[in-house]
C-alpha cells in the first residue's frame, strides 16, 4: 500500500552450519547474504533503510537456542508458560502460540506482557 507511512520489517533465520558461517564473519556479510537471497527470487528489492544482525551462538543467556515444541505439546502448555505469577509476568518466543521460535512471537508476546503488567498495576496491586 503506497499510503502506508510504516516501516517494514523482514526477518531471516539462517541456521545450522551456514549460520555457524554468517557469524565467523562481519554483519555486513549476513545482509550481503540476505539480500542476494533476495534479489535471486523477486525483482526490484530495495536497498534496507537500516539492518540488525544477531548472533544467538555468541549470546551467553541463548547460546543458539530458542524454543521447540516436543512431539505432544500442545497450545495449552504454551499458554501455562505464559502465565502470570505477580508479580512476575513472562514473554518471549516461547509463550507464543501463534508465532512460537519467532521475532514476531517474542514482539507479539512482550506487548500482551506489557498489558498485563498495565492491567496489575492500574488495579492497584503490587
Amino acid at each position: 500500500d503506497d499510503d502506508d507511512d510504516g516501516e517494514v520489517v523482514l526477518e531471516a533465520t539462517v541456521a545450522g552450519d551456514h549460520a555457524a558461517s554468517l557469524d565467523a564473519g562481519p554483519p555486513e556479510d549476513a545482509v550481503a547474504y540476505v539480500r542476494a537471497m533476495l534479489e535471486a527470487n523477486f525483482t526490484d528489492v530495495e536497498a534496507p533503510t537500516k539492518t540488525l544482525v544477531t548472533n544467538w551462538n555468541a549470546d551467553p543467556f541463548a547460546l543458539g537456542a530458542y524454543s521447540f515444541w516436543p512431539v505432544g505439546a500442545r497450545d495449552t502448555d504454551v499458554d501455562d508458560l505464559a502465565t502470570p505469577q505477580p508479580p512476575l509476568f513472562f514473554a518471549g518466543e516461547a509463550t507464543s502460540v501463534d508465532f512460537q521460535g519467532s521475532l514476531t512471537g517474542a514482539l507479539e508476546s512482550g506487548l500482551r506482557a506489557a498489558k498485563e503488567v498495565q492491567g496489575f498495576l492500574s488495579a492497584g496491586e503490587r
